[in-house]
């Protein structure tokens, strides 16, 4: 009686041992997104713009083109919060959220940051040094 229950137990725990199961799948999209951040800085190189933003959950930077033909009517204020509209990429976000991103890529060149920063695409609310209320 005793082995015919050890034979079970072992069989059941086989059973539930080797059952297959999913790995969930996390993927990532380009998407555009609105969020409330603070204009931390804004850097400048011989054609760009710099903007470093944050909020309580991001650490981000993207960059804008000096020459554009729009404007808005707002000049960006440094250290305010705004609403923006900023499009992701999907590869960027992947390495930024698995092994971090230290590096910040403009004009053709590297430059290293001191904590990991997510690189965004463009912001669709920003022309230059004005942004749209």
């Amino acid at each position: 009686m005793y082995l015919k229950n050890l034979l079970a137990l072992l069989f059941i725990s086989l059973i539930i041992a080797c059952t297959p199961y999913k790995i969930k799948n996390i993927h990532f999209k380009s998407e555009t997104i609105t969020l409330n951040a603070k204009i931390d800085s804004i850097d400048s190189t011989a054609n760009y713009y710099l903007y470093f933003i944050k909020n309580d959950t991001l650490n981000a930077y993207f960059s804008k083109p000096k020459l554009c033909t729009n404007s808005y009517k707002t000049n960006i204020e440094i250290k305010k919060t705004y609403s923006l509209t900023v499009k992701t990429d999907a590869a960027k976000t992947y390495r930024y959220k698995n092994q971090g991103n230290y590096d910040v890529y403009v004009d053709d060149t590297f430059s290293n940051t001191d904590e990991s920063i997510l690189e965004l695409v463009d912001c669709l609310n920003i022309y230059g040094k004005t942004i749209e209320n």
